[in-house]
């Protein structure tokens, strides 16, 4: 059931808005799965973690599972 009182374009632009401030947008994010934060780890930093998302490896398992090329 929709709710009526929900203001969808403006979520969405919100959302666009946080993409866009934390390098995020275009990014892919299928909902189902728990994105690790990959800075706790010694020397990945935001901009590497970004990179790692946008290959596609978003959990420490996926992370542990690639190769290093």
């Amino acid at each position: 059931m929709q709710d009526k009182g929900t203001d969808y374009d403006g979520v969405r632009a919100q959302a666009a808005q946080l993409a866009d401030e934390s390098g995020t947008l275009g990014m892919i994010w299928y909902g189902d799965s728990e994105v690790d934060d990959f800075e706790v780890i010694d020397g990945i930093g935001a901009s590497y973690e970004r990179r790692l998302y946008a290959a596609g490896i978003i959990t420490y398992a996926g992370l542990a599972d690639a190769s290093t090329e």
